[in-house]
Formats: C-alpha cells, sequence, structure tokens
C-alpha cells in the first residue's frame, strides 16, 4: 500500500489508462446499482475522455497520487472554479487520499483567484456526499443530469464552498 505520505505530482497524459480503469471500477461500484443494464453495458473506460483532459492547454489541472511505480491511484481535476473530478482507487480508500486531493483541489481554485468553488456528485453517493460536507461544502438544491453511456442521465447534486 501506498502511505498516505506518497508525493502528489501533476497528472500527465500517460496517466490516463490507469486513471480511467480505476475510474471506472469506481463508476461501476458506485453508480451500478442505480443504473440500467442498458447503461451498465454500454460503460466502457474513458480513456480518451483522460487523454483530453491531461493535455497541456486544456484548461483542466488534474494532481495524481501515485504508487511505489509511478501508477495514479487517485486524482483530482479541476476547471476554473469547479471541482471537476476526484477519484480514489478502490484499494486505496479510507487514508486520507480523497481528504488530501480535496484540500488540493480547493487550494488550486482559490490560487486561480476564486473565492467560491461548486462540485456536482451523484445522487446517492453518500460516501463522497458525507466527505464533502464534512469538509464545509453545503449542498444546494440544484440537481443536474449528468449524460450516462446508454444516452439516459443520472442526477448529480450541486454542492457549493466559500473558500
Amino acid at each position: 500500500m501506498t502511505p498516505l505520505s506518497a508525493p502528489m505530482r501533476m497528472g500527465r497524459l500517460d496517466d490516463a489508462q490507469a486513471i480511467a480503469a480505476y475510474h471506472h471500477t469506481m463508476w461501476l461500484e458506485e453508480s451500478g446499482p442505480r443504473l440500467s443494464s442498458e447503461a451498465l453495458a454500454a460503460a466502457k473506460p474513458q480513456v480518451e475522455r483522460f487523454r483530453q483532459w491531461l493535455t497541456p492547454g486544456s484548461g483542466l489541472t488534474t494532481v495524481v497520487i501515485a504508487d511505489d511505480d509511478d501508477l495514479p491511484i487517485a486524482h483530482t481535476t479541476v476547471q476554473a472554479n469547479k471541482l471537476v473530478h476526484l477519484f480514489v482507487h478502490p484499494d486505496y480508500q479510507a487514508a486520507g487520499r480523497g481528504r488530501s486531493l480535496l484540500t488540493i483541489g480547493e487550494a488550486l481554485i482559490h490560487d486561480s483567484g476564486y473565492s467560491s468553488a461548486e462540485l456536482h456528485t451523484r445522487v446517492g453517493n453518500h460516501r463522497a456526499i458525507g466527505l464533502y460536507r464534512s469538509a464545509g461544502w453545503v449542498m444546494t438544491d440544484e440537481v443536474v443530469m449528468d449524460p450516462l453511456p446508454d444516452g439516459s442521465a443520472a442526477p448529480e447534486h450541486v454542492l457549493r464552498k466559500q473558500l
């Protein structure tokens, strides 16, 4: 296991495959029970999505925690005042990595000149909602729809925080 003190680094293009793999595993674990069989069948690791995010000049900033082999085991991605993504590989959860990356994401947003931040998290994702709320994020009454691979959509809560 990688210790919590493992160094964080900026995400690189060659991280896309590893990030897509653990993101897909987590997505299936967290969302699978609430999705149709069609949505589950259409779901594939989104390697190209993460390549686009990690491309210099994309407007997104990704920070990863890597294991001893320098493979990402967790990441956070921000764009402007939005915390776009925060995922921790299932084998590396419950060690404070999510909290550490949340702090990094908030700092990146604040250091970019924003005094408030926004994120979206799947309705029913109680683990993530608990993390965000314990860190001072406030769940609004807003719900947005996130497109799914089968063309349907899943509801996501909108949370905000003053930085």
